[in-house]
């Protein structure tokens, strides 16, 4: 995941666990959020349905990557999109991206969001798991 969107201008942080990433993305406020299903001390769906109660990340973007296929448990939950794991760098690269701009562009609409292939200026991504 780092290396995949690093390059494109974003700051990854990540966290072992769920209550390290509610903590991180709490106080952060990213631009998205990567979350895996299967974490060390809590479900992963618990925790999206967490992060979709908490004000700061409550509109958040939250992109499941995940062995799991369950898909329609990721999205009825609130999450904005579900990869399956090994997901290709490029797929990443663009669904983070797609995400980003329609923030970015809801957020200010006088500014325009990134082009394509250009990051958000200043995005900073929190990754679970």
């Amino acid at each position: 995941v780092m290396r995949v969107l690093r390059p494109l201008g974003f700051e990854v942080k990540g966290a072992r666990t769920a209550a390290e990433g509610v903590a991180m993305a709490n106080a952060e406020a990213p631009h998205v959020i990567l979350l895996d299903v299967h974490l060390p001390d809590r479900s992963g769906w618990d925790t999206l349905a967490t992060l979709r109660q908490l004000p700061t990340v409550r509109e958040t973007p939250v992109i499941v990557l995940s062995v799991d296929e369950d898909r329609r448990t990721s999205l009825s939950l609130g999450a904005a999109e579900h990869l399956v794991k090994p997901v290709q760098r490029d797929v990443l690269a663009a669904t983070v991206l797609r995400f980003v701009r329609v923030e970015e562009v809801a957020g200010n609409a006088a500014a325009p969001g990134p082009g394509a292939g250009e990051a958000a200026p200043d995005g900073a991504a929190v990754r679970f798991g």
